[in-house]
């Protein structure tokens, strides 16, 4: 399994459905499944955005959902045009940066503790197996 780490709470708003596309500076050619990981770290300008949307309990440092990333599109004015005005304050899409899609959401029922990494990362054998554990459980394919 792979992962990308967000920071929240862009990664609990990826959960509830709330974002499906993540902003980033560099482009990927991956697709497929990804396990979206909250950061360890909370930065203040995070906790203010949290608080101004009312997302609390929000975990750290954990698996918090599965997607399947599907593309990987520049950030263009049409790209914008395309997205509503909720996706649009949950992303920076400014010229140059790059937008992957996330689609098929299952959120977990319990944060799968793990160590983040930078880019699009391996989930450990023991935290990927947690996770596929949950989805099971719920009855949710993988």
């Amino acid at each position: 399994m792979r992962a990308l780490s967000l920071t929240q709470p862009w990664a609990t708003a990826v959960a509830r459905e709330l974002k499906r596309w993540e902003t980033r500076s560099w482009p990927t050619h991956f697709r497929g499944e990804v396990c979206i990981h909250a950061a360890k770290g909370f930065p203040g300008w995070a906790k203010e955005f949290a608080r101004e949307e009312n997302l609390t309990d929000l975990p750290l440092g954990a698996i918090v959902c599965v997607a399947t990333l599907t593309e990987c599109r520049q950030t263009t004015p049409l790209l914008l045009s395309e997205l509503s005005e909720q996706e649009q304050k949950w992303g920076d899409y400014a010229p140059g940066r790059y937008a992957f899609k996330l689609e098929n959401i299952r959120a977990l029922t319990r944060p799968v503790w793990a160590r983040g990494a930078l880019g699009i990362w391996a989930v450990g054998w023991d935290d990927g197996n947690a996770v596929l554990r949950d989805l099971k459980a719920q009855g949710v394919a993988a």
